[in-house]
């Protein structure tokens, strides 16, 4: 836990850690994780930082980050964008999702955390029989959303669409 409280923290979503002193985390998404022993005598506010930095935007950190308890471990998945701004016919959505892992009872520095899996979308391949160029691409659609599998730690769920207007949800 850091030496003191963050500067800026949004709540973006609630974990129960547990454990004999009932830990809670109050996590926002772009930045750390708030701890507090809720049944201790003298509960105290801890912190944690992710191990990438902000990318505070005015989207909902949730279409590109989330955060999840499964086991001892508290696994943490981001979404980074890379927009293909060429003057193809087809527009590019580049992407990549990076997964990292830290023992929930030995939260101390954000140095704890491994990075435990690198997603590249121009790596994953549609169809091994090389009838891939009639169907859209994970680089042609728009990709968010990542979503941790409760019931397997090494499955990331995400949304794919082939349109995407933010006023629109669709």
């Amino acid at each position: 836990m850091g030496p003191s409280y963050p500067e800026h923290h949004l709540t973006s979503k609630t974990l129960t850690i547990g454990g004999s002193n009932g830990t809670m985390a109050w996590v926002d998404l772009w930045r750390n994780i708030v701890f507090c022993d809720v049944l201790a005598k003298r509960p105290k506010l801890g912190y944690l930082k992710f191990p990438c930095g902000p990318d505070v935007g005015a989207i909902n950190p949730r279409s590109l980050r989330d955060i999840a308890v499964f086991g001892e471990t508290i696994k943490y998945v981001v979404m980074l964008h890379h927009p293909d701004r060429s003057s193809s016919k087809v527009p590019s959505r580049h992407w990549m999702a990076t997964t990292w892992s830290i023992d929930k009872s030995r939260h101390t520095s954000a140095k704890d955390w491994r990075m435990v899996c690198k997603l590249k979308s121009t790596r994953i391949m549609v169809d091994a029989a090389g009838t891939a160029a009639s169907f859209p691409t994970l680089s042609s659609l728009y990709v968010g959303m990542p979503t941790l599998s409760m019931q397997n730690d090494a499955i990331v769920y995400f949304l794919a669409k082939v349109d995407f207007s933010p006023s629109q949800h669709t």
